[in-house]
């Protein structure tokens, strides 16, 4: 598994897909959602793709599972080696195979769709002391809802996953679940950038922002803790969960191939900010925040370089985090 994560770390796909107007889509959003959104300029088209793109229809690798700050975060692998001290690695990645969305249909939510996607995803560092220490194999199963496009709320994103989550040493282990909820409100930015660019009035490089909130529950058994640990004080868990993303990009006028004016991207600042309130046991609750600027090499955003801080407490076993990385990543 540690090889695979390790593969992962050398490549990412753009899952939060931005239309001509900066229409952004979170993580597992079906390719029918763009469609719907109906054909603008600025919109790569089938004819546009490469063959990465072609790959990357079929295998998503990115940074996390639970965000869409993929649109501008790679999965990335950074190595440290200091004056006087053991040099060490981390990577940060999620590879997910890609299935068409299935089941779609009409209803009093109006219409929606379902997916399902497994995949692999690793947060782990050598370095033992201070760095994130996470492995999880998933089966999220993904339900978008479209609403009326004329109210406040445009769609609602609902992942239910079954989870098995352990640690590089393999010395906490729990098996579970998680579902989590989020919507799209445009007006506000959240699913779509804010002032809202227009592909055919751009001309200049400007800043636009967006956020996402998602809040769920986490629950499961523990099957293995190491003594000592706050997962070690008992054997099943439920805590309620909530996420904030929140990213600023410097966005810029372009042509693509065909001579197609388009929306691109070379610097993005994320921040990633993760409650969980436990609902049994001792009652604790954690606080997990994670920063990122990233600054995209190449047009395309295949190669790009960046600086990732964490600190704070998270899965499997909340221990304290506090580390600073400077990465590379890799889009294909």
């Amino acid at each position: 598994m540690l090889l695979l994560a390790c593969f992962a770390a050398f490549g990412s796909i753009q899952i939060a897909r931005a239309d001509g107007n900066g229409q952004i889509q979170p993580p597992h959003a079906p390719d029918t959602l763009a469609q719907s959104s109906g054909a603008a300029d600025g919109v790569k088209q089938d004819s546009d793709t490469s063959f990465f793109d072609s790959i990357a229809k079929h295998v998503s690798i990115r940074n996390s599972f639970l965000e869409d700050s993929e649109q501008a975060k790679p999965a990335t692998f950074s190595w440290t080696k200091a004056k006087g001290n053991v040099s060490y690695y981390s990577v940060d990645a999620a590879v997910q195979l890609n299935v068409p969305s299935f089941f779609p249909s009409n209803s009093f939510f109006g219409e929606h769709h379902l997916q399902i996607q497994p995949l692999f995803e690793a947060h782990v560092s050598s370095d033992t002391n201070n760095a994130q220490d996470s492995l999880s194999a998933r089966l999220p199963i993904s339900m978008t809802f479209l609403k009326n496009d004329t109210g406040f709320v445009k769609r609602w994103y609902l992942t239910v996953s079954p989870v098995y989550e352990f640690d590089r040493l393999n010395d906490n282990e729990t098996i579970g679940g998680d579902l989590f909820v989020t919507p799209n409100i445009p007006r506000i930015g959240i699913g779509k950038w804010w002032p809202g660019p227009d592909v055919n009035t751009l001309e200049n490089p400007t800043v636009a922002f967006h956020w996402r909130p998602y809040v769920g529950f986490e629950g499961g058994h523990v099957l293995k803790s190491q003594a000592g640990t706050i997962l070690s004080e008992e054997n099943e868990y439920a805590r309620f969960a909530a996420k904030l993303h929140g990213q600023i990009d410097l966005i810029y006028p372009r042509t693509n191939a065909k001579g197609n004016k388009e929306i691109g991207t070379r610097f993005a600042l994320t921040a990633d900010y993760f409650f969980r309130q436990e609902l049994t046991g001792s009652q604790h609750d954690f606080n997990f925040v994670e920063v990122s600027p990233i600054l995209y090499l190449d047009r395309d955003q295949h190669v790009s370089v960046g600086l990732s801080y964490k600190n704070g407490k998270t899965t499997p076993k909340f221990s304290k985090v506090d580390e600073l990385n400077l990465w590379v990543g890799i889009k294909f």
